[in-house]
């Protein structure tokens, strides 16, 4: 299938924020895509997680996946390195803090090139809340008109943003790419761009109706641990100019819960907590059965019992824990965009291809250990049961009950009464 969009994503040493934006990005895509990641010689591990996620990676409707590792970092001029190599008619630049798209968004960018007036540039628009503006400067326009599409959507004409912005592949080749100045190492390439297609004519818009979560601005950097990446980009001896934003992002506070697509690395490693959580319950009680069954063919009836007791408040334990691990679950579905309510941990997995790569990992083992005790489980309870994690409560409730009316039994092997030892059976 021949691609009919060319996306480029650069990455620099923000490696926390590239495992939610990457895969949120790939799996968002509608149309036919060529990808190319940029990493801009990071020194955080960025590498070695884009080669383990190149190998590993797989989705029906993108047509290639590539990864371009530089020995050096040359900014924004990467994007042209990297578009030189693209052959889809339509190419897209993508920033790694774009962590949340909406439906058919490549969809709409194309449509928009093709229906809008002489609109050669066409980004999306940006959502805007207590952390972040998307990078959205408000009254910075060439003059600004709103024009309706066939399809109903708006462009807002005269305004552009390069988090994540179509153009036509042979206009970009026409023009030379992004116009770079010096190193190009933070250059506005796309304010450049947009001035250069002024120049000759062509207009630039954002599709109003098309919005992603771009996480910029030094709030979210802080709070994820990316400050020194984000202080580093604005260094006053590139441009004078930075200074005024490095006094602004040492002003923010970056206090309070973040943004819920960004909690998911958070909430991934909770999850772990609780699965470790439900594997030493659960092998504690298989070490119960295993007590059981001593007392049972001892006759230790009264230890057997108290052994019973134990067990119900293990079982309550594991219901909490499974609830928990339960709305866990959730959570990071629906930042994911693919909740529903019957989400297992196995749809997650296999949903987030490649999210989180070593976390998901230690998380499927241990499913699989904790599928192995619950094996168990149900075939020492001696009921007829499928063996799955929904039924591993049925399973459990069922032994109990096995287990009290065996207590309740006479012995098989009785002693006679016998005042003179002390023997009243």
């Amino acid at each position: 299938m021949e691609p009919l969009i060319g996306i480029v994503m650069l990455t620099h040493n923000r490696l926390p924020m590239l495992k939610i934006a990457l895969p949120s990005m790939l799996r968002s895509l509608t149309l036919p895509a060529e990808v190319i990641i940029v990493d801009n010689a990071s020194t955080d591990g960025t590498g070695e997680f884009l080669k383990r996620f190149q190998a590993r990676y797989s989705l029906p409707n993108v047509f290639s996946l590539r990864v371009d590792r530089l020995p050096e970092n040359i900014g924004t001029a990467a994007y042209n390195h990297a578009m030189k190599d693209l052959t889809a008619p339509v190419l897209i630049e993508v920033d790694d803090d774009v962590v949340q798209f909406p439906n058919e968004w490549d969809r709409k960018l194309v449509d928009a090139l093709i229906h809008g007036d002489r609109i050669g540039y066409v980004s999306t628009d940006v959502v805007k809340d207590d952390w972040t503006d998307g990078n959205r400067a408000d009254g910075i326009t060439f003059g600004t008109t709103f024009e309706q599409l066939p399809d109903g959507g708006k462009l807002e004409i005269g305004v552009v943003g390069g988090w994540c912005a179509a153009t036509p592949r042979t206009l970009f080749q026409a023009l030379g790419g992004f116009p770079m100045r010096g190193a190009g190492l933070f250059e506005l390439e796309d304010g450049a761009y947009a001035n250069l297609l002024f120049q000759y004519g062509m207009r630039f818009a954002i599709h109003t109706d098309v919005k992603v979560y771009h996480a910029s601005g030094p709030k979210i950097a802080k709070a994820m641990g990316l400050w020194q990446t984000w202080f580093a980009k604005y260094d006053p001896e590139v441009d004078p100019a930075y200074a005024d934003m490095r006094l602004f992002g040492e002003a923010q506070s970056g206090d309070g819960e973040l943004p819920e697509i960004l909690q998911i690395d958070e909430s991934v490693n909770d999850l772990i907590h609780l699965l470790r959580q439900e594997e030493r319950m659960l092998l504690r009680f298989v070490g119960i059965l295993d007590r059981q069954k001593l007392l049972l063919f001892e006759h230790r009836y009264a230890e057997f019992e108290d052994s019973v007791s134990e067990q119900e408040a293990l079982l309550v334990q594991l219901n909490r824990v499974e609830s928990e691990r339960k709305r866990t679950i959730l959570k990071i579905a629906e930042a994911l965009h693919i909740g529903h309510e019957e989400t297992t941990l196995n749809d997650l997995i296999s949903s987030t291809m490649g999210q989180f790569e070593e976390e998901w990992s230690e998380a499927r083992r241990l499913l699989h250990r904790i599928s192995e005790r619950l094996t168990r489980i149900v075939s020492d309870s001696s009921v007829k049961t499928t063996n799955s994690v929904q039924n591993w409560k049925e399973s459990i409730s069922s032994l109990i009950a096995v287990r009290r009316s065996k207590a309740r039994t006479t012995p098989v092997f009785q002693l006679p009464n016998d005042p003179d030892l002390g023997i009243a059976i």
